[in-house]
């Protein structure tokens, strides 16, 4: 289906901060893909990952962003995302994600150069979109 998911890490006071938001459809077939509202399309906006039930109402996201910089022509370094989530109810799941952001090894714009030179983690959570489904924010 069609999500409008969050993602978020814990700012220094404790509360959270978003580091990303967007729309991602999980699809039958273990593909997904995601429209990232964080970055520009000219910084590589959409991504994709696969998927896999793990157990009753838990799925596990491998994801694979590709980083650009500010102006969408310089690599930046690939990026991979795995999130656990569980269905909270039908139209909700939630769970930890980690984000690791590695080096690009200047051959190809997927390969990574060493360990990832950031890491973060935190909450991916996400709202089923559909038909009603009003824009965020919307009256």
């Amino acid at each position: 289906g069609m999500w409008r998911f969050t993602m978020s890490i814990a700012g220094p006071d404790g509360q959270p901060i978003v580091i990303d938001d967007g729309y991602t459809q999980w699809h039958v077939d273990g593909t997904e893909i995601m429209n990232s509202g964080s970055h520009a399309p000219n910084t590589s906006n959409f991504c994709r990952g696969v998927w896999a039930q793990t157990g009753r109402g838990t799925y596990k996201l491998n994801h694979f962003p590709l980083a650009w910089d500010s102006s969408g022509t310089a690599p930046q370094g690939p990026v991979h995302l795995v999130a656990n989530v569980k269905l909270t109810d039908h139209d909700h799941f939630s769970g930890p994600f980690t984000l690791d952001v590695y080096l690009w090894d200047g051959s190809e714009i997927v390969n990574a150069s060493g360990p990832p030179i950031a890491h973060l983690a935190g909450t991916f959570s996400a709202t089923r979109v559909t038909t009603s489904t009003d824009v965020p924010g919307a009256p």
